[in-house]
């Protein structure tokens, strides 16, 4: 039988989708000679303990009142300090959590792909080698858990002509490094890329103070004006944020992306936010609060951590600004 080139071409197309993987579509005889390929939908389900916070406080008839002759209502003030303190408590368990995860995720990606975003800021031109003491991840001192980032070397980020670095660059540098991070997010967890930053008072300082840093700028609206360091604003489309419950000297980041209620991540499940109860103590008749938060914080979907990733910025030159 003759074979037109029409035929020869279809042959060709077959022969290439039956052999190796390919991202080709099938061609017209293969389609239809071939089944679809099928999804099914499956449910899973997960047990979840609502965990609790609780706090406590009780003022006495006195205080109540002598800061009554002031209009100031004794019990609502401490009902108030109550429920702040609530608050930051569950922001740091929240934030505690999400380090742990982007710690492990970026565990993962050194032992798969080699990759260490830790940021050395040392000088290794004309000779000089890192100080040892930014060579691994132990730099951070004892904010970094995961064995496998205290193991791992932060290679120095500067190599050749050193003299052209300056404070300024170097801080331009964690802005790079972020966007590269929110990228990675973007790769990992296929959801796109991240869309928040955490960071200490140290690290926000030194994106205030290159905001606008002329030679290789980069999209960003940090405010740089004192006293308003939480949030700091947005670089690159992330919003960053300052916790002020971190060290000076912890210069760890955790760059997020926030789920839509489909995606993978850490979710916070509350059951009860808040609850306030007063009562009145028994023979001193002073008044008492107590409040009480119920909650989860679940890992849901399949690798929550790919959302986040944990990295720190270490400098053998001093202070970050």
């Amino acid at each position: 039988m003759k074979i037109t080139s029409h035929d020869s071409l279809e042959i060709l197309l077959t022969l290439t989708l039956t052999g190796a993987a390919v991202n080709d579509p099938y061609s017209r005889a293969t389609g239809e000679s071939t089944r679809d390929n099928v999804m099914n939908l499956s449910l899973f389900n997960k047990s979840v303990e609502a965990k609790t916070f609780q706090v406590a406080a009780a003022v006495t008839r006195e205080q109540v009142q002598d800061l009554k002759q002031f209009g100031i209502d004794a019990v609502s003030q401490v009902e108030s300090v109550l429920i702040n303190e609530l608050t930051q408590s569950i922001n740091k368990n929240i934030l505690s959590r999400i380090f742990a995860l982007g710690e492990r995720n970026h565990a993962d990606v050194i032992t798969t792909q080699g990759q260490n975003f830790f940021v050395n800021l040392g000088a290794t031109a004309q000779g000089v080698s890192a100080s040892a003491a930014l060579n691994t991840a132990t730099a951070m001192g004892a904010y970094i858990n995961d064995a496998t980032l205290q193991a791992a070397t932060m290679n120095p980020t500067e190599v050749l002509n050193s003299a052209s670095e300056n404070l300024h660059t170097r801080q331009r540098k964690i802005m790079s490094k972020i966007l590269a991070i929110a990228n990675l997010i973007s790769i990992r967890g296929r959801r796109g890329p991240a869309t928040f930053v955490v960071t200490n008072g140290q690290v926000c300082s030194a994106l205030q103070d290159v905001a606008g840093f002329v030679p290789a700028p980069m999209a960003n609206t940090i405010n740089q004006m004192s006293g308003s360091l939480y949030p700091i604003g947005t670089l690159a489309g992330l919003a960053i944020y300052n916790d002020p419950n971190m060290s000076w000297q912890d210069t760890r980041f955790c760059v997020g992306r926030k789920g839509d209620g489909n995606s993978p991540g850490l979710v916070f499940m509350p059951y009860l936010m808040a609850e306030s109860v007063q009562t009145i103590a028994e023979g001193t008749m002073a008044p008492k609060v107590a409040v009480k938060s119920r909650y989860a914080l679940v890992e849901a979907g399949f690798h929550p951590e790919t959302m986040y990733l944990t990295f720190g910025v270490a400098s053998e030159v001093g202070q970050l600004v």
